[in-house]
């Protein structure tokens, strides 16, 4: 019998207490805001038959040994004259770490070495160049920093 393919994200979801000024600017910028809620991405979009029990206990696997970490973000950048970053500043190397762990083992099939890992939350996404600016331009005014401690990871 084959197994039903499934699409799955595995993120990070930061407990910003502040995360109401991302929203605000997801709201106006970011086509996914009713959709997702502001995340980092640590494993990208793959479709596998692997039953959720089995994501599940490769993410367990692989994650045994991870600590919990501060994440600290601000700054805003864009990439691709498209999407609008919110930037990290502290937890780089842990989600690095993290996103190799996971990439290992039952996974490993679906990491894609020619796609850079960049490290951010999408926070806009503009097909408009001239939109795209206007909007970087704006929200790198902002100097908001976002501090939480990342306890735990999310299979979408």
């Amino acid at each position: 019998m084959k197994r039903e393919l499934k699409k799955r994200t595995i993120i990070i979801l930061p407990e910003f207490d502040n995360i109401h000024e991302i929203e605000v600017i997801r709201k106006q910028y970011d086509p996914l805001y009713k959709k997702i809620a502001p995340h980092i991405t640590v494993v990208f979009p793959f479709e596998s038959g692997m039953s959720c029990d089995e994501v599940l206990q490769h993410v367990e696997n692989s994650t045994k040994y991870c600590s919990h970490f501060t994440l600290r973000m601000g700054g805003y950048s864009g990439y691709d004259n498209e999407y609008l970053f919110l930037n990290i500043i502290q937890g780089n190397d842990e989600i690095i770490d993290l996103h190799q762990q996971l990439y290992s083992g039952r996974l490993e099939r679906y990491h894609e070495p020619q796609y850079t890992f960049l490290l951010h939350m999408t926070v806009g996404r503009l097909s408009n160049q001239a939109d795209f600016f206007e909007a970087l331009e704006k929200i790198q005014k902002r100097d908001t920093i976002f501090e939480t401690e990342v306890k735990q990871i999310a299979i979408e």
